[in-house]
């Protein structure tokens, strides 16, 4: 079983939409998906599933004293893919998600008001022996340069995944219907983007397989 954390200290980030959007996307692909909500104030993503109508992806809120206990039982019960829904800000659970995932994935919105704060989720990474890599969330498709500016910056402090997620009402549509983007009938780009992201977090976590 592979671990991906979604992971940051400011929420707003995307990282429980791009959690259940993946987490779709791997069940669509065939694998037995566990969601880990550790954000013990919003819960998002377990709001989520409480709408949905499909048993699937697995969606559980686990505070993070039970985190390693709920990985080792996934495992043993055959999943293949756990993805843990950080909290939104810095607490002591953060280095624990960091040790368990075999990929951090740091959400980031491309304002300079951001890049202070992917500093320090990237040094949080690092000090767990694990590799930060940055996805641009919620980009202007018009603002073409910030998002090139930002992707830069980001490159300084780590690895910037190269995909890039754009600011559609197709996300938030999807979600308040306990659905993924994939799932329902929409024009926009978003389900291409769920797509190219999960295609490269494949490579990452099975490279022999691509």
């Amino acid at each position: 079983m592979k671990t991906i954390a979604f992971f940051g200290q400011k929420g707003g980030g995307s990282k429980s939409t791009m959690t259940v959007h993946e987490a779709v996307q791997a069940a669509l692909d065939s694998m037995k998906v566990l969601v880990c909500d550790m954000d013990e104030l919003q819960q998002s993503a377990v709001s989520w599933a409480a709408r949905r109508q499909s048993e699937t992806p697995t969606v559980l809120g686990v505070p993070s004293s039970a985190l390693a206990q709920v990985l080792r039982k996934a495992r043993a019960d055959g999943f293949d893919l756990a993805i843990l829904d950080s909290p939104p800000h810095a607490s002591p659970a953060a280095m624990d998600i960091a040790r368990a995932a075999d990929l951090i994935i740091i959400p980031v919105k491309p304002s300079p008001f951001e890049m202070e704060r992917a500093e320090a989720s990237a040094k949080m990474a690092r000090a767990a022996g694990k590799t930060p890599h940055f996805l641009l969330t919620r980009c202007d498709r018009r603002q073409k340069a910030q998002n090139d500016e930002a992707a830069g910056l980001l490159a300084k402090l780590g690895e910037v995944i190269p995909v890039r997620i754009s600011q559609l009402a197709a996300y938030e549509h999807a979600i308040s219907g306990g659905l993924s983007v994939a799932e329902f009938k929409n024009k926009s780009n978003a389900p291409a983007e769920v797509r190219a992201l999960w295609e490269w977090i494949k490579e990452q976590l099975w490279p022999s397989q691509h």
